[in-house]
């Protein structure tokens, strides 16, 4: 299914202000790692024509990285809006690794259950996957997923982390392949971590940016290449981010998004590395098996006075 966004003033208006400048501490002095591909699909969709790929940039003071220029606000809306319940559908019917990473820890830290809200839960599948001694809630913007999601038994609460009010908290909060989706990873923690309960935990995966293959391949690294990737983050990153917004470390793990046959791997890498040569743009998901090039958090929630107040 192509997106039809193409109307009499630019389809796909991008956001130039600030370029260099950090997105998530505002530190100017950012090093140019490259310019990324033009991209002519967004969120597994084709474009009526290519999206300007943009320069990735490093933060030199809290080390995020991030793509700019970017869309507004309003064109991202228009882009997400339409994603079927089809587009992210896992292609076997197992659970991911970082799926299987996360529900090793959430029954290992909660074996007596849990509330756990899952944001971006599309279809559920992976808050199915758990008993039912867990209580399971999804924020979901895809209408047809979220169909699908509550008939996995999931409770939704809204469409959007910023368009819900909760009466209360929840123990475990997942944010799987998310974060590199959002304009301010660490407003987008301050917020997570406002609704996790005293002592919760919030679960993360995401591409890790300071794997030794990233920063080889700098822009043309796979996992920057997808238009609606606009931040990453990294252990750096997270270690810094705790003091700011009061979380601590308990766990981190750098995983494969997706395990391949040795010799699968061998012939996808030649097959990029050829590609390029002769600039040719490799398909993103070719690379996506060589290293252990994603991160696993886990972040636990520091106690507040404002806790205590609200226990009472």
């Amino acid at each position: 299914m192509d997106l039809d966004v193409s109307r009499d003033e630019p389809c796909l208006e991008m956001n130039r202000a600030s370029n260099a400048r950090c997105r998530g501490c505002g530190f100017q002095d950012c090093e140019a790692i490259g310019d990324l591909p033009d991209c002519s699909e967004f969120a597994g969709l084709a474009l009526p024509k290519p999206l300007p790929g943009g320069v990735l940039y490093r933060c030199l003071n809290c080390h995020l990285v991030y793509r700019s220029p970017i869309c507004t606000s309003e064109e991202y809306g228009r882009l997400y809006a339409r994603v079927s319940a089809q587009t992210w559908r896992h292609r076997r019917r197992i659970l991911r690794n970082d799926q299987a990473l996360l529900r090793h820890y959430i029954e290992s830290q909660f074996p007596q259950g849990a509330r756990i809200l899952d944001i971006g839960c599309y279809t559920g599948e992976f808050l199915a996957s758990l008993p039912t001694k867990y209580e399971k809630y999804g924020i979901e913007k895809c209408a047809s997923a979220t169909r699908i999601a509550r008939q996995n038994g999931l409770t939704i609460v809204g469409d959007d982390l910023y368009n819900v009010t909760l009466a209360e908290r929840f123990d475990v909060i997942v944010a799987m392949d998310v974060i590199e989706h959002v304009l301010n990873p660490s407003q987008f923690l301050r917020d997570v971590l406002s609704i996790v309960s005293d002592g919760g935990i919030v679960l993360l995966s995401t591409g890790d940016s300071d794997d030794a293959t990233w920063r080889e391949e700098k822009a043309a690294f796979w996992y920057c290449a997808f238009a609606e990737h606009i931040s990453f983050i990294s252990e750096r990153w997270l270690k810094g981010d705790s003091d700011v917004n009061g979380f601590r470390i308990e766990h981190l793990q750098n995983f494969k998004y997706e395990d391949r046959p040795y010799w699968k791997t061998v012939v996808m890498r030649s097959l990029t590395h050829l590609c390029w040569l002769f600039g040719i743009r490799p398909h993103f998901m070719w690379a996506a098996h060589k290293s252990k090039d994603h991160l696993f958090a886990a972040l636990r929630r520091k106690s507040t006075a404002a806790d205590a107040k609200h226990s009472a």
